[in-house]
């Protein structure tokens, strides 16, 4: 496969945006608090104690950052999957059907034969 080359199957699209999804609810779910109030519970008023919840306070706002990135890639991907779906639709609609007759009475018709 060349390089800059991705090949996308039916149903990439969805998986992508479902998968970007659960992530996202994963990294909400994540009890950054739990894991590091034992620190600061065991040396309460400590300069650890202290710089614990710091570090706590950083890795919330991290995790809600990443979590909003990964729900814009998820609704970012829908919409790209909705649009290749509409421009499939649109083509599909342009294109000569064997059932509709002969290709060559398409080209009639389109002013092309």
């Amino acid at each position: 496969m060349p390089d800059g080359f991705i090949h996308i199957v039916a149903g990439d699209l969805e998986l992508l945006s479902a998968r970007a999804e659960t992530l996202e609810d994963d990294l909400r779910g994540l009890d950054v608090d739990g894991a590091l109030a034992r620190v600061g519970a065991a040396m309460p008023g400590s300069l650890s104690s202290g710089a614990a919840a710091a570090a706590t306070a950083v890795l919330r706002d991290l995790t809600d950052a990443l979590g909003s990135r990964y729900t814009a890639i998820g609704s970012g991907t829908a919409d790209l999957a909705a649009a290749h779906r509409s421009n499939d639709e649109a083509m599909a609609d342009l294109t000569p059907r064997a059932a509709s007759g002969s290709a060559l009475q398409w080209a009639i018709e389109k002013g092309l034969a």
